[in-house]
């Protein structure tokens, strides 16, 4: 019985130092997300007048998510980490709803964040490697549009059950110290959110950016080749010319 509460007390030693850890590592990974998101979007705002207004709306759209994660998430994680005690987040009846609330927005702030950059790469893939009707709706601002409202649909869609009991229930944990996930009911449902949540954006990005890089080095190959066969076209063009020009020494 000694052994298993000192082992106990061990397990609980070693995770609480983890989470401090992790607390005083989110510390400038949240103060540069929150700052970046801010100055990103001054910089959309007030410079590059030339690019595109759908290209604009997908980095506004990730400079939001990053900011609602990293401004209003992460603070509470930053402390509930460093002091590893119960806050007002663990009581009842108002804080409980807040810390419910404050789950949810982790979860779909993350997703959103993720199938954000999925959005930008499947848009760089209708602009690089697409061709014909497919191509313009990189340029559609509906379209665009249309793909951000659909990554926060998902998101929200996600993660929505566990507040209304189905899946999994939102609380604060007293492992972690935050407001996360204190009850899974299914898992079903947890394979579900987690390949949504991050196997299926993870996909995304890799088959548009493979495409988008073979795009590109195909291009590359082919515009040396290019000029090579450009140059030797000119050569043919003009040396009998330049063979009556300058007739080669030891000719009559």
């Amino acid at each position: 019985m000694n052994n298993s509460t000192n082992l106990n007390a061990t397990k609980l030693s070693y995770y609480s130092w983890t989470y401090q850890v992790f607390g005083v590592i989110l510390i400038p990974i949240a103060l540069g997300g929150f700052l970046g998101s801010i100055l990103c979007v001054w910089t959309i705002c007030k410079g590059h007048h030339g690019q595109k207004t759908s290209s604009k709306l997908l980095f506004v759209n990730l400079c939001l998510a990053t900011f609602l994660f990293c401004g209003l998430v992460c603070p509470f994680h930053i402390y509930g980490g460093i002091i590893q005690q119960r806050s007002f987040l663990a009581s009842r009846p108002f804080s409980h709803d807040f810390c419910s609330f404050l789950a949810l927005t982790h979860f779909v702030t993350l997703t959103a964040s993720a199938y954000a950059h999925s959005v930008i790469a499947v848009n760089r893939l209708l602009a690089v490697v697409v061709t014909g009707r497919l191509h313009a709706l990189a340029k559609s601002n509906w379209y665009t549009g249309s793909l951000i409202v659909l990554t926060w649909v998902i998101a929200v869609v996600i993660f929505t059950p566990p507040l209304l009991g189905g899946g999994g229930a939102y609380g604060f944990s007293a492992d972690s110290m935050k407001c996360s996930f204190i009850a899974v009911f299914s898992s079903a449902y947890v394979i579900w959110y987690k390949v949504i949540n991050s196997l299926a954006p993870f996909i995304i990005m890799v088959v548009c950016y493979s495409c988008i890089f073979w795009k590109v080095s195909v291009s590359k190959r082919r515009v040396p080749s290019a000029k090579l066969s450009d140059q030797m076209a000119r050569e043919s063009l003009f040396s009998p010319v330049l063979a009556q020009c300058w007739p080669r020494k030891g000719k009559n």
